[in-house]
Order: structure tokens, then C-alpha cells, then sequence
């Protein structure tokens, strides 16, 4: 694969970092980005292509716990756009070493 070969779908998400993860929160309408996230195998962030192991977030009681310990570190402006969005923790993307598959999911931050 070459530097000029296309990556694959590439698919925008919101984001809070959880140490050196980060915790892909979206709405209940957005099945698409549960399809994605389950074929994925990088993310772009500040513009660098990292590979990434994804661990999908079921179960309600484990998002809600999850979701209250994020929003205690989220700034005020993060806090309102979870809330106003009805957003939840769906997936953790956990960084790893190594090359850069060819499939990627872009995570900028809140909209």
C-alpha cells in the first residue's frame, strides 16, 4: 500500500479521550457509524493516521457509568453538546503500534 492509495471509507465521530483511549459517543439514530466502527481498523487524528484496536460498548448500565466519569473531565461546551445531542459511549478506539491499515474512521471531536 502506498502513500497515495485510498484508505477506505472514512467516517467523522465524536469523540472524549478516557487517558490514552477514545470514547466514540453517538446518538441512538446513528446505526451507520455502529456499521463502521465494526469494520474499522484506524483513526485520523490532528491529522495522523493511527492504527487502533475498537472495542464496541454495549449494555446500558456500562455506558451511563462510563458516560458520568467522561463528563466529570469534559469542559463545559462538551457537556452540553453529549447532552443536547442525547449522545453515548458506543466504542473505544485504544491505540496501537504498528502499521496503518487500510480502512480508517476520522475522529475530530464534538460537533
Amino acid at each position: 500500500m502506498g502513500p497515495d492509495d485510498p484508505l477506505g471509507e472514512t467516517v467523522t465521530v465524536s469523540y472524549l479521550p478516557d487517558g490514552d483511549d477514545y470514547i466514540v459517543l453517538a446518538s441512538h439514530a446513528e446505526t451507520t457509524l455502529t456499521a463502521a466502527l465494526h469494520t474499522a481498523s484506524a483513526a485520523t487524528l490532528t491529522d495522523q493516521q493511527i492504527a487502533v484496536d475498537i472495542t464496541m460498548l454495549t449494555g446500558p448500565a456500562q455506558q451511563g457509568i462510563l458516560l458520568r466519569r467522561l463528563l466529570k473531565h469534559a469542559s463545559v461546551y462538551e457537556r452540553h453538546e453529549v447532552t443536547r445531542h442525547r449522545q453515548v459511549p458506543i466504542a473505544r478506539l485504544t491505540p496501537r503500534r504498528g502499521p496503518v491499515p487500510g480502512c480508517s474512521i476520522a475522529s475530530p471531536g464534538l460537533p
